[in-house]
């Protein structure tokens, strides 16, 4: 193995004598160009984060307007009616707002924005960016609708449309509820700031980032504001100087829409000029689309920078070209040998032999490339045993259970019919002895212990049985909250919050509703005994796990814990630390035994003071 890898890199030092200067310039110019490129986009998104900042800010600003004067008119002791037009015209002028207004109920219903409806259906402080159609712009005045009227002008690269106009406008929004003495929304303040035509935002951005820097006559960065592919804020200018307000985007920059997530970053061309951009969505309250906010620097601001970069490149590869060769030539003499010990360490271990080592001396690359061998080889062996022992363990466990099962199964059939005719005629006996008879307590007594037997016997026949599962794909969240609210009857809840944390992105799973309803009422019962007569918490939470392929179900408890030696042993039939007759320690054992025929697991972790956590882990596909 040697000598065929020192014959090969000896050719290969060869061949590279003669083709390093091509390769290596042209490797060099596309890493260069890489990642220069890369710079350039990071940088332009940092650019966006800040905008994104100051406009955020922005929004900020006019809900910090609505709740100041909310509260102070939910202070007053006339309420909102003490506040008249003028003194907010003056409040409305002094923080920068186009619109500040008191809307009746019956005002706020006439207009038709998603946002206004939200909030009379549940009144509350609500703040977001939103398209104000022409006919509410009317209402708030003639000056906004007129702000709002943008012509299309022609644009270069643009997509096709028939829109000469457009009439509606993109305004930072904030409404609400002003409460009266009972409480009630007797009105709503409305706060806006139009963006049409504002070009304060753009500049306060503008200013903010690229300080008043030029390049050849032109501003080195940009800010614009699209309502869809349509400009209606931006420092763009034109060919004439003004303000490139009405044309529109290109179809290439704006086809791919980026998430509020992930910002997009591109070349786009925009009216004759190449820009480095980043952009991300303008959403609503409710996550529908509107536009985009977009930064951009010239693309030309690094064009010599990127010459000069590949000059000084290209000559430190070719200074480096020898020097290469010889330190190529003294590796190979000493990457050899330590990779003939890794490879047969390494087939060693393949074949089974769980004791293979390299022992390579530490101090250099290789040394800690085999320490790291050795290492994974001792956990690979140390995990082999640890599997081992959990494969014999779980095995005894389930042989354990399977003769409890059948040792139970037969004790129930043998006693139930004789324990039904028991208590058939103690009910006979109650029914002829009247009241006041001093035996009937007694035989009140026996008829009542005869049914607890009864339960118990009955909890032995389902523990035995575990018949087949009636399998459907079923709703998992649905059917935990079902269980919830039938757990939450019981007179141990009243004093118990359910907080629910469901994934929404968990699929359906095929099981049997009944059995996992069995498990999960279990599970729930035991985490609310475990807070008897005190203040407590059960979360009930869900995730996808295994990459989508299964869910899992964690139910946690703020109750007492468990001790180890309790813990070990809560899946044993008839291991209960209840007091006697509210359990006979056949509920876990009975569950385990249903997530096993569905393919899955139930696994606990509890410590004394600190709570108890159960997982339920079920296969999507199901068992």
């Amino acid at each position: 193995m040697g000598s065929k890898f020192s014959s090969k890199l000896t050719i290969n030092l060869v061949s590279v004598m003669f083709l390093s200067g091509i390769i290596s310039a042209a490797a060099g110019v596309h890493m260069i160009s890489g990642l220069l490129l890369d710079e350039m986009f990071t940088m332009v998104r940092m650019d966006l984060n800040t905008a994104h900042a100051v406009y955020g800010q922005s929004l900020q600003d006019v809900e910090r307007t609505v709740r100041l004067l909310t509260a102070r008119c939910a202070c007053a002791s006339h309420g909102p009616a003490h506040i008249d037009n003028n003194e907010l015209r003056r409040i409305q002028d002094s923080e920068g707002l186009d619109v500040l207004t008191l809307l009746g109920p019956d005002g706020v219903s006439r207009l038709d924005n998603p946002m206004f409806r939200s909030v009379v259906r549940e009144p509350r402080v609500l703040s977001s960016t939103i398209l104000v159609s022409h006919h509410d712009l009317e209402r708030f005045g003639q000056e906004l609708s007129r702000r709002a009227a943008i012509p299309l002008q022609a644009s270069p690269r643009a997509k096709e449309t028939s829109l000469l106009t457009i009439d509606s406008g993109l305004m930072l929004a904030s409404i609400a509820p002003v409460r009266g003495p009972n409480g009630r929304a007797q009105a709503y303040l409305f706060g806006g700031k139009l963006l049409s035509r504002d070009t304060a935002l753009v500049d306060q951005i503008m200013r903010m980032l690229y300080q008043g820097l030029q390049r050849r006559g032109r501003d080195v960065g940009v800010v614009t504001l699209f309502q869809d592919d349509v400009r209606v804020a931006t420092t763009l200018r034109d060919a004439g100087g003004q303000r490139a307000v009405g044309t529109r985007g290109t179809d290439l920059a704006l086809k791919m829409a980026p998430t509020q997530d992930s910002p997009q970053a591109e070349r786009a061309y925009a009216l004759g000029t190449w820009y480095i951009t980043a952009h991300e969505t303008i959403r609503d309250f409710e996550g529908r689309p509107l536009g985009s906010l977009f930064v951009g620097v010239l693309e030309s601001r690094y064009t010599d920078e990127h010459k000069l970069i590949l000059f000084v490149f290209l000559a430190f590869v070719t200074c480096g070209m020898a020097a290469a060769l010889l330190v190529g030539y003294a590796l190979s003499r000493r990457i050899v040998k330590p990779l003939r010990t890794l490879t047969g360490a390494a087939r060693r271990l393949a074949a089974g032999d769980l004791s293979a080592r390299t022992r390579l001396p530490a101090g250099d690359e290789f040394g800690d490339l085999g320490t790291a061998f050795d290492s994974m080889a001792r956990n690979i062996q140390r995990n082999d045993l640890k599997v081992k022992r959990e494969a014999e363990h779980h095995i005894a466990a389930s042989e354990r259970l399977a003769m409890v099962g059948q040792l139970a199964a037969g004790i129930a059939h043998e006693i139930n019919n004789p324990l039904g005719g028991v208590l058939v005629y103690s009910h006979l006996l109650l029914d002829d002895t009247p009241e006041g008879d001093p035996r009937r307590p007694n035989l009140k007594k026996i008829a009542q212990e005869t049914a607890r037997c009864r339960d118990i016997v009955r909890s032995l026949l389902d523990f035995a049985r575990q018949g087949e599962l009636q399998v459907e794909d079923a709703d998992l969240h649905a059917l935990i909250a079902q269980s919830l609210e039938l757990a939450g009857t019981q007179k141990s809840f009243r004093s118990i919050r359910v907080i629910k944390r469901f994934a929404p992105d968990a699929p359906r799973i095929r099981l049997d509703r009944g059995k996992i309803q069995q498990v999960l009422l279990n599970v729930i019962f035991n985490a609310a005994e475990a807070m008897e007569d005190q203040q407590g918490a059960i979360i009930v939470s869900t995730r996808t796990v295994r990459e989508g392929a299964a869910v899992q179900v964690r139910i946690r408890d703020s109750g007492c814990g468990m001790p180890p030696e309790v813990l070990a042993r809560v899946f044993e039939p008839f291991f209960t630390t209840k007091e006697v007759g509210k359990g006979v320690g056949l509920g876990l054992a009975v569950s385990y035994g249903i997530i096993e025929k569905h393919s899955g697991s139930l696994r606990i972790r509890s410590r004394p003071g600190q709570g108890t956590v159960v997982s339920i882990l079920l296969p999507v596909r199901g068992a």
